[in-house]
């Protein structure tokens, strides 16, 4: 939380304690010695960020609505890319050519994610 409450937007942690005067001594000092007298501050910023955590996509996976917002892509069963078709060759997958692509006896291979269905 000193980081969020003190570095430039976007900037990264590395950059930021490189600029960061006094560096990671200055940081230690901070944290665990409480030098600024900040701790219970920085403590319940903390507190307040995890509580109001919301996992962004269970809310779209409980939501019909903004599930149906999403389409389905290879691992949809019901709409099935035939320009995304993979075959085995000698233990690896590779992609099909134009032919093979026009083979209806072949078929996509591979892990398969499940699609929960609205």
């Amino acid at each position: 939380m000193f980081y969020i409450s003190t570095a430039e937007r976007l900037q990264r942690t590395a950059p930021w304690l490189q600029e960061l005067d006094g560096g990671i001594e200055h940081l230690r000092e901070v944290i665990f010695d409480d030098v600024l007298g900040i701790c219970d501050d920085l403590d319940a910023m903390m507190a307040r960020h995890v509580n109001a955590y919301a996992d962004e996509w269970r809310e779209v996976l409980e939501d019909p609505q903004k599930l149906a917002q999403f389409t389905g892509f290879v691992n949809d069963e019901t709409r099935v890319d035939p320009d995304l078709l993979y075959l085995v060759e000698r233990d690896q997958i590779r992609p099909a050519t134009p032919q093979e692509k026009a083979d209806p006896s072949l078929h996509l291979v591979g892990p398969r994610i499940p699609v929960r269905s609205a």
